[in-house]
């Protein structure tokens, strides 16, 4: 240590330190104050009020009202046409969770396919997500960029992974400072346990069926063992069938992933059979069953991250019949785009989400509106539904003296162009990146590429055909060895790119993410699949990349 530093400590330690020094620990200094003038601010109902002045300090919005000067210690935030909106609420988000893996045990060879341990199977519903929040989420600042201000984040990893968690994305500096709710609900889903039972949907239904059976008769085995004679033998404590109880008894709401109208309704048959409350997340085709889903009041937080294009151009349909091929994929996809619209209409409640993969709410947002959503029922479809139903009113609100969360936006927010700015939670202010839904490419990914993906240990070749837009959406396909040509999607957001492998027969796409090395050649990652965790390594085969914005300007 430098000299001058000891003599800094030897100073502190003997009290002389002036006054104004000394308060610096006593009180935190305060949070910066910001101002922004001639706005408009509109509530979640739709009211509107235009040339208003806001001022946010110490975490409150201290001044809205018209033609306030701005104090001289104010920050002001510059931007013409600014709109004020509630914060989104995401009702299935992402975070960074340190999850042990399930595929880790000591000797794989002591694993049997029919008799796994429950972590292999993902059947843990005793796990809290809460617990496993990694110290820097770096998922929750993107998503502040993006205009997120809280979330309901699911563990994943089987059948039954977990419990869930309500988020409020405030700068906490511990892990569990953003938790709102610990556990407000488990996640269940129906994929299955690659290589081991359950291996197929109707071992997964089998499972879950027995799994609360077993939780029933588990109860009164507790029950009777603390009322019979010494001698009787009992149950020991099983945290799984604890959790399974309170969710029979309606103590907790399961959050159950379904798309399609035939697994949306083997999930109202196992709740009508168990008794649980459920609300359904993903639902693509809930409007297929909207009627009953409004009769029986079972909300669903319904999923913006739409599949992507593979035969159907609306931007090059021509006039005339369409390809057999296009033509079933624009009916399909229309029927997504035109699902929350077709919920609204039939009185169903429901919330907007990005998926789970972080993705571009808003985008998402002004597709449903374009298909029939009315914009009223949607910005409530992101804010008040979604905070009511997690118990988180609070954060939609917008008024002087309460806290300063919220979003500000380019302009209206449900017209196509408009993008998030800037975004207040609790007073802290994030900026948004342009386009308000993750970084700008930092080059391009196109070209062939090549390498070795790992699942459960095993490594097999593996090779991409690689297209990405302006705008960083990529497409292509993907091949490994045993696997056919399979069609890919995903985003390249800064150096980091998301993988969607659309592969056939599986139930849901195989979704990787990746780091690109720094000349933009060579991408590492890791993801999950059915079968298992998966990691992955390809570096691009041939051909130039631009990625000056990490090469100082080429080389």
């Amino acid at each position: 240590m430098r000299r001058w530093a000891w003599g800094v400590i030897a100073v502190g330690s003997m009290g002389f330190v002036p006054s104004a020094v000394r308060a610096q620990y006593d009180t935190p200094p305060p949070m910066p104050a910001y101002a922004m003038e001639n706005v408009s601010v509109v509530q979640a109902d739709g009211q509107r009020v235009d040339g208003m002045t806001v001022i946010v300090r110490n975490g409150l919005i201290s001044v809205m009202a018209p033609g306030v000067v701005v104090p001289a210690d104010a920050t002001l935030l510059e931007g013409e046409g600014l709109v004020i909106y509630p914060g989104i609420v995401d009702g299935h988000g992402d975070i960074d969770a340190a999850w042990p893996d399930a595929n880790d045990v000591e000797d794989p060879d002591d694993v049997t396919a029919w008799d796994p341990p429950r972590s292999r199977q993902g059947f843990m519903p005793h796990r809290r997500l809460a617990d496993h929040i990694a110290v820097q989420t770096d998922a929750i600042d993107e998503s502040r960029k993006a205009g997120i201000v809280a979330s309901l984040a699911h563990p994943s990893g089987g059948m039954a992974p977990g419990q869930s968690a309500v988020l409020v994305h405030r700068n906490a500096t511990a892990p569990w400072g953003i938790v709102e709710h610990d556990a407000p609900g488990i996640a269940m889903s129906f994929q299955t346990a690659g290589g081991v039972y359950p291996s197929q949907l109707f071992g997964v239904i089998a499972y879950l069926r027995q799994a609360f059976m077993d939780a029933e008769r588990y109860e009164l085995m507790r029950g009777a063992s603390r009322s019979a004679s010494p001698n009787f033998v009992g149950a020991g404590w099983d945290p799984d069938y604890e959790v399974m109880r309170r969710a029979a008894r309606g103590e907790q709401l399961v959050y159950f992933q379904a798309d399609s109208d035939e697994d949306i309704r083997r999930v109202l048959n196992l709740a009508d059979e168990f008794g649980f409350r459920v609300a359904i997340v993903g639902g693509a085709e809930a409007w297929k069953l909207a009627d009953e889903l409004a009769e029986r009041q079972i909300p669903v937080f319904v999923s913006l991250d739409f599949p992507n294009l593979r035969d159907w151009e609306p931007e090059e349909e021509a006039e005339g019949e369409l390809e057999p091929a296009a033509a079933r994929e624009k009916e399909s996809i229309e029927a997504v785009w035109s699902n929350a619209g077709r919920l609204a209409a039939a009185g169903v409640t429901f919330a907007l989400t990005s998926g789970g993969g972080g993705g571009d709410i808003l985008e998402g947002v002004q597709k449903v509106v374009e298909y029939g959503l009315a914009p009223d029922a949607a910005m409530r479809a992101i804010t008040t539904t979604p905070a009511a139903l997690l118990g988180i009113d609070n954060v939609v609100e917008i008024q002087a003296g309460g806290p300063a969360t919220f979003l500000v936006a380019s302009g209206d927010l449900m017209e196509e162009g408009t993008s998030v700015r800037y975004t207040f939670v609790e007073g802290t202010l994030t900026e948004a990146s342009s386009g308000g839904g993750g970084d700008a490419p930092a080059g391009s990914l196109t070209g062939s590429w090549s390498g070795t993906v790992t699942v459960a240990g095993q490594d097999t070749p593996a090779t991409m055909q690689v297209t990405q837009s302006d705008d960083g959406s990529i497409s292509g396909t993907f091949a490994g060895e045993g696997l056919p040509p399979s069609d890919i999607g995903g985003r390249v957001s800064g150096t980091t790119v998301t993988i969607e492998i659309l592969a056939e027969g599986l139930p849901e796409p195989i979704v990787l993410t990746g780091t690109l090395s720094a000349d933009g050649n060579t991408i590492t990652g890791g993801g999950s699949t059915p079968f298992g965790k998966m990691e992955f390594e390809m570096t691009r085969g041939g051909g130039q990349s631009d990625w000056s914005i990490f090469l100082g300007g080429g080389r």
